[in-house]
């Protein structure tokens, strides 16, 4: 039933006119759930071995598959994240598992949330010493694959050119520079967020952020 009301949600996407969908298996929410073993203590099917916790996931995958074709289709993991109580103790077997699984099915993108990000919440995190998601999995993805979490300008830059990444997203400093690729590409300054108003709230650290024209003349 659950695979059912993900299918459902991609064919309303998809008569709304959205251009793609994105599942969400990170962050500690339901699939990572069934993902890690220190949540899923099932005994079925869906439980024990990495295979069986990476079923629901794959079924997912393919139920939307199933109403956009694979390359509308993206995936969002986060290997050695923290958010939510989340955290695989050994990630290395389970998440190779999983992404070699992925690989074959031609998906839009894979979408890594950094370790170094994880758990942010409400609070501002920027883990040390942790290993990169981008680094340790690029070699067994041959797809499109997209990082996030804690990454500058120039960081963006020297990931994609090193080939850990094709593409990087950006969160944070988008909230607060909603011209942020046009700030990006001229070098213009940023201006710093509040992330007090990041969750609920009315427009004040929402939407009230100037682009760099408007600051300027302010």
């Amino acid at each position: 039933g659950v695979v059912d009301g993900f299918r459902q949600a991609a064919r309303n996407a998809l008569r709304t006119g959205f251009d793609g969908v994105e599942i969400h298996g990170a962050n500690g929410y339901l699939i990572e759930q069934f993902l890690q073993s220190h949540t899923n203590v099932r005994t079925d099917q869906y439980g024990g071995s990495i295979e069986n916790r990476a079923r629901f996931l794959m079924e997912i995958m393919q139920a939307v598959i199933g109403v956009w074709g694979a390359d509308r289709v993206g995936v969002r993991l986060s290997p050695y994240g923290v958010a939510n109580d989340s955290g695989e103790s050994d990630p290395m077997p389970l998440y190779t598992h999983v992404i070699k699984s992925l690989d074959p099915l031609g998906l839009a993108y894979l979408h890594f949330v950094e370790p170094r990000s994880s758990g942010a919440g409400r609070a501002e995190v920027n883990h040390q010493n942790v290993p990169s998601a981008m680094v340790l999995f690029r070699p067994i993805w041959n797809g499109v694959l997209i990082s996030a979490g804690g990454f500058t300008g120039e960081t963006a830059e020297a990931a994609i050119a090193a080939g850990h990444a094709d593409a990087i997203a950006f969160g944070r400093i988008f909230i607060s520079n909603p011209d942020l690729p046009r700030r990006l590409k001229h070098g213009f300054p940023l201006t710093p967020y509040n992330r007090a108003t990041f969750y609920g709230g009315e427009e004040a650290g929402y939407t009230d952020y100037p682009v760099y024209g408007e600051l300027e003349r302010a």
